[in-house]
């Protein structure tokens, strides 16, 4: 079975989140949708992501955007 890219998202506006996880999972990639940056960090200790897409003003985080990355 092939494996599908792997996209992190992470965005505190949930529609926004939710339309583009849409999007993307429909062009073929593995989606993980994630509304805080605390979240996000959590989860790249399981593993590596082909690519982040990260709002860089995160309100609901410890973290901003840039301070993630």
């Amino acid at each position: 079975m092939k494996r599908l890219p792997k996209v992190v998202m992470i965005d505190d506006d949930k529609d926004l989140l939710s339309v583009l996880s849409s999007t993307i999972e429909s062009g073929g990639f593995e989606v993980f949708s994630l509304s805080t940056s605390d979240e996000a960090y959590a989860l790249l200790k399981k593993f590596t992501p082909d690519i982040i897409l990260c709002d860089i003003n995160l309100e609901t985080s410890t973290m901003g955007g840039f301070t993630f990355f």
